[in-house]
Protein backbone atom coordinates (compact mmCIF):
# COMPACT_ATOMS: atom_id res chain seq x y z
CA UNK A 1 0.00 0.00 0.00
CA UNK A 2 3.03 2.32 0.84
CA UNK A 3 4.87 1.75 -2.63
CA UNK A 4 1.39 2.51 -4.50
CA UNK A 5 0.99 5.47 -2.56
CA UNK A 6 4.48 6.74 -3.24
CA UNK A 7 4.32 5.79 -6.93
CA UNK A 8 1.30 7.71 -7.30
CA UNK A 9 -1.00 5.47 -7.50
CA UNK A 10 -3.74 6.47 -4.67
CA UNK A 11 -6.94 5.00 -5.66
CA UNK A 12 -4.57 0.91 -5.46
CA UNK A 13 -3.43 2.73 -2.54
CA UNK A 14 -6.27 2.98 -0.63
CA UNK A 15 -7.97 -0.36 -1.52
CA UNK A 16 -4.46 -1.92 -0.22
CA UNK A 17 -4.76 -0.16 2.70
CA UNK A 18 -8.54 -1.23 3.07
CA UNK A 19 -7.94 -4.56 2.98
CA UNK A 20 -4.90 -4.03 5.85
CA UNK A 21 -7.39 -2.39 8.39
CA UNK A 22 -9.92 -5.22 7.85
CA UNK A 23 -7.42 -7.81 8.64
CA UNK A 24 -5.82 -5.79 11.68
CA UNK A 25 -8.42 -2.69 12.65
CA UNK A 26 -5.68 -1.88 15.30
CA UNK A 27 -2.88 -1.21 13.00
CA UNK A 28 -2.92 2.62 13.95
CA UNK A 29 -0.40 3.74 11.06
CA UNK A 30 -2.47 2.02 8.16
CA UNK A 31 -5.61 3.45 9.52
CA UNK A 32 -4.12 6.78 9.42
CA UNK A 33 -2.75 6.47 6.18
CA UNK A 34 -6.47 5.56 4.75
CA UNK A 35 -7.56 9.05 6.29
CA UNK A 36 -4.95 10.71 4.21
CA UNK A 37 -5.20 8.93 0.71
CA UNK A 38 -9.19 9.12 1.37
CA UNK A 39 -8.87 12.77 1.77
CA UNK A 40 -7.40 13.08 -2.01
CA UNK A 41 -9.21 10.28 -3.05
CA UNK A 42 -13.04 10.45 -1.91
CA UNK A 43 -14.46 13.25 0.06
CA UNK A 44 -13.86 15.16 2.75
CA UNK A 45 -16.64 14.34 4.58
CA UNK A 46 -15.98 10.71 4.29
CA UNK A 47 -12.33 11.04 5.44
CA UNK A 48 -13.49 12.89 9.04
CA UNK A 49 -16.25 10.40 9.45
CA UNK A 50 -13.66 7.81 9.21
CA UNK A 51 -11.10 9.78 11.12
CA UNK A 52 -13.36 10.36 13.57
CA UNK A 53 -13.32 7.02 14.25
CA UNK A 54 -10.15 5.98 14.28
CA UNK A 55 -10.08 8.73 17.23
CA UNK A 56 -12.82 7.27 18.87
CA UNK A 57 -10.69 3.75 18.89
CA UNK A 58 -7.51 5.11 19.93
CA UNK A 59 -8.38 8.14 22.25
CA UNK A 60 -4.52 7.91 23.88
CA UNK A 61 -2.88 8.70 20.56
CA UNK A 62 -1.78 12.21 19.48
CA UNK A 63 -1.71 11.65 15.66
CA UNK A 64 -5.29 11.10 14.87
CA UNK A 65 -6.44 14.28 16.91
CA UNK A 66 -4.27 15.93 14.77
CA UNK A 67 -4.85 14.59 11.37
CA UNK A 68 -9.09 14.97 12.63
CA UNK A 69 -8.02 18.39 13.28
CA UNK A 70 -6.34 19.29 9.67
CA UNK A 71 -9.30 17.99 8.26
CA UNK A 72 -11.73 20.32 10.34
CA UNK A 73 -9.57 23.36 8.88
CA UNK A 74 -9.70 21.78 5.67
CA UNK A 75 -13.61 21.78 6.19
CA UNK A 76 -13.29 25.27 7.02
CA UNK A 77 -14.27 24.78 10.38
CA UNK A 78 -11.46 26.33 12.27
CA UNK A 79 -13.91 26.38 15.59
CA UNK A 80 -14.51 22.28 15.46
CA UNK A 81 -10.77 22.18 15.25
CA UNK A 82 -9.86 23.90 18.08
CA UNK A 83 -12.70 22.31 20.75
CA UNK A 84 -11.41 18.98 18.98
CA UNK A 85 -7.72 20.12 20.19
CA UNK A 86 -9.16 21.01 23.75
CA UNK A 87 -10.96 17.54 24.24
CA UNK A 88 -7.92 15.99 23.52
CA UNK A 89 -5.83 18.31 26.10
CA UNK A 90 -8.82 16.85 28.92
CA UNK A 91 -8.51 13.44 27.80
CA UNK A 92 -4.69 13.51 28.67
CA UNK A 93 -2.69 13.76 25.75
CA UNK A 94 0.35 16.21 26.36
CA UNK A 95 -0.12 19.40 24.56
CA UNK A 96 3.31 19.93 23.46
CA UNK A 97 2.27 16.72 21.07
CA UNK A 98 -0.76 19.17 19.87
CA UNK A 99 0.72 21.80 19.25
CA UNK A 100 1.74 22.08 15.59
CA UNK A 101 -2.16 21.90 15.45
CA UNK A 102 -3.32 24.03 17.96
CA UNK A 103 -0.67 27.03 16.26
CA UNK A 104 -2.44 26.56 13.02
CA UNK A 105 -5.61 26.52 14.63
CA UNK A 106 -4.94 29.87 16.15
CA UNK A 107 -4.04 31.21 13.01
CA UNK A 108 -7.16 30.27 11.46
CA UNK A 109 -8.85 31.65 13.55
CA UNK A 110 -7.04 35.16 14.15
CA UNK A 111 -5.19 35.13 10.99
CA UNK A 112 -1.65 37.56 11.59
CA UNK A 113 -1.41 39.58 14.84
CA UNK A 114 -0.92 43.08 13.41
CA UNK A 115 -0.33 45.92 16.34
CA UNK A 116 -2.64 48.00 14.89
CA UNK A 117 -5.04 46.99 11.43
CA UNK A 118 -7.91 47.63 9.79
CA UNK A 119 -10.79 45.71 8.40
CA UNK A 120 -13.80 45.84 5.82
CA UNK A 121 -16.86 43.76 5.99
CA UNK A 122 -18.54 42.69 2.76
CA UNK A 123 -21.39 40.68 2.26
CA UNK A 124 -18.80 37.59 1.11
CA UNK A 125 -15.41 39.06 2.14
CA UNK A 126 -13.64 39.78 5.35
CA UNK A 127 -10.99 42.29 4.27
CA UNK A 128 -8.10 43.18 6.91
CA UNK A 129 -4.70 44.81 6.47
CA UNK A 130 -2.26 47.23 8.31
CA UNK A 131 -2.20 48.80 5.54
CA UNK A 132 -5.35 51.49 5.47
CA UNK A 133 -8.96 51.14 5.82
CA UNK A 134 -8.80 52.14 2.05
CA UNK A 135 -7.09 49.32 0.69
CA UNK A 136 -9.50 46.98 2.26
CA UNK A 137 -12.79 48.44 0.75
CA UNK A 138 -10.64 48.74 -2.60
CA UNK A 139 -9.97 45.21 -2.11
CA UNK A 140 -13.39 43.45 -0.99
CA UNK A 141 -14.92 45.63 -3.87
CA UNK A 142 -13.23 44.26 -6.31
CA UNK A 143 -13.17 40.51 -5.31
CA UNK A 144 -16.98 41.06 -4.97
CA UNK A 145 -17.28 42.04 -8.46
CA UNK A 146 -15.41 38.85 -9.20
CA UNK A 147 -17.26 36.99 -7.04
CA UNK A 148 -20.37 37.89 -8.99
CA UNK A 149 -18.42 36.91 -12.75
CA UNK A 150 -17.43 33.39 -11.00
CA UNK A 151 -21.14 32.74 -10.38
CA UNK A 152 -22.57 33.46 -13.99
CA UNK A 153 -19.44 31.68 -15.45
CA UNK A 154 -18.87 28.92 -13.10
CA UNK A 155 -21.34 27.59 -10.42
CA UNK A 156 -22.25 28.96 -7.20
CA UNK A 157 -20.76 28.15 -4.15
CA UNK A 158 -23.05 25.60 -2.41
CA UNK A 159 -26.13 27.83 -0.30
CA UNK A 160 -24.98 25.74 2.65
CA UNK A 161 -21.48 27.69 2.88
CA UNK A 162 -22.52 30.48 4.67
CA UNK A 163 -18.82 31.28 5.60
CA UNK A 164 -17.24 34.29 4.43
CA UNK A 165 -13.80 34.67 2.60
CA UNK A 166 -11.14 35.50 4.65
CA UNK A 167 -8.28 38.15 2.98
CA UNK A 168 -5.58 39.64 4.41
CA UNK A 169 -3.38 42.66 2.99
CA UNK A 170 0.40 43.07 4.24
CA UNK A 171 1.63 46.18 4.38
CA UNK A 172 5.30 44.57 3.36
CA UNK A 173 7.31 41.60 2.01
CA UNK A 174 9.30 40.88 5.30
CA UNK A 175 5.48 40.48 7.30
CA UNK A 176 3.71 38.28 4.62
CA UNK A 177 7.37 36.34 4.02
CA UNK A 178 7.22 35.80 8.12
CA UNK A 179 3.37 35.40 7.97
CA UNK A 180 3.30 32.53 5.46
CA UNK A 181 6.85 30.85 6.79
CA UNK A 182 5.15 30.54 10.00
CA UNK A 183 2.33 28.94 8.61
CA UNK A 184 3.56 26.47 5.99
CA UNK A 185 7.04 26.22 7.00
CA UNK A 186 8.99 27.91 4.58
CA UNK A 187 9.11 30.99 2.37
CA UNK A 188 6.89 31.08 -0.74
CA UNK A 189 10.15 32.92 -2.58
CA UNK A 190 8.24 35.16 -5.52
CA UNK A 191 5.16 35.43 -4.79
CA UNK A 192 2.90 38.46 -4.88
CA UNK A 193 0.50 36.33 -2.71
CA UNK A 194 -1.20 33.15 -2.03
CA UNK A 195 -4.27 31.33 -1.11
CA UNK A 196 -3.59 28.96 1.89
CA UNK A 197 -6.34 25.86 1.38
CA UNK A 198 -5.91 24.62 4.94
CA UNK A 199 -6.36 27.81 6.97
CA UNK A 200 -8.56 29.36 4.25
CA UNK A 201 -6.69 32.55 3.91
CA UNK A 202 -5.96 34.73 0.58
CA UNK A 203 -2.31 36.51 1.50
CA UNK A 204 -1.15 39.43 -0.32
CA UNK A 205 1.26 42.08 0.09
CA UNK A 206 1.40 45.81 -0.89
CA UNK A 207 3.27 45.55 -3.96
CA UNK A 208 4.65 49.25 -5.23
CA UNK A 209 2.59 48.99 -8.55
CA UNK A 210 -0.61 48.93 -7.62
CA UNK A 211 -2.75 47.41 -10.64
CA UNK A 212 -0.14 44.36 -10.04
CA UNK A 213 -1.31 43.83 -6.99
CA UNK A 214 -4.84 44.13 -7.73
CA UNK A 215 -4.32 41.79 -10.41
CA UNK A 216 -2.63 39.47 -7.61
CA UNK A 217 -5.67 39.93 -5.92
CA UNK A 218 -8.11 38.71 -8.76
CA UNK A 219 -5.67 35.45 -9.20
CA UNK A 220 -5.41 34.78 -6.18
CA UNK A 221 -9.21 34.90 -5.01
CA UNK A 222 -10.11 32.82 -7.80
CA UNK A 223 -8.07 30.09 -5.86
CA UNK A 224 -10.00 31.12 -3.03
CA UNK A 225 -13.31 30.71 -4.79
CA UNK A 226 -12.47 27.38 -6.79
CA UNK A 227 -11.92 26.07 -3.31
CA UNK A 228 -15.33 25.99 -2.17
CA UNK A 229 -16.12 24.37 -5.42
CA UNK A 230 -13.53 21.83 -5.21
CA UNK A 231 -10.49 20.58 -3.10
CA UNK A 232 -9.34 18.50 -5.76
CA UNK A 233 -9.07 20.64 -8.86
CA UNK A 234 -6.04 19.81 -11.37
CA UNK A 235 -3.55 22.25 -11.19
CA UNK A 236 -3.53 23.26 -14.89
CA UNK A 237 -7.40 24.01 -14.64
CA UNK A 238 -6.87 25.83 -11.25
CA UNK A 239 -3.85 27.58 -11.97
CA UNK A 240 -5.10 28.29 -16.03
CA UNK A 241 -7.90 29.82 -15.28
CA UNK A 242 -6.55 31.51 -12.37
CA UNK A 243 -4.71 33.37 -14.81
CA UNK A 244 -7.07 33.74 -17.24
CA UNK A 245 -9.23 36.07 -14.88
CA UNK A 246 -6.39 37.20 -13.34
CA UNK A 247 -5.91 39.51 -16.54
CA UNK A 248 -10.38 39.51 -17.53
CA UNK A 249 -12.21 42.71 -17.27
CA UNK A 250 -16.07 43.01 -16.06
Amino acid sequence: AFALSALGREREALEAYDRVCALDPRFLPARRMKVVLERGQRNLREAIEDAKKVVTDFPKESGPYVDLANLHLLEGRPEDAQALVRSAIDWGIPAGTLEEAQHLVTRALRGPLWPKSYEYKSEHYTVSSDINQRICFEAATLLEKFYTKFNLHLRHVPPQEKRVFRVFLFSGRAGYDAYTRDLIGQEKNNTNGLYSGLVKQLLIWNLPDFENMMRTVRHEGFHQYLDRLTSDAPVWLNEGLAEYYEGSKL
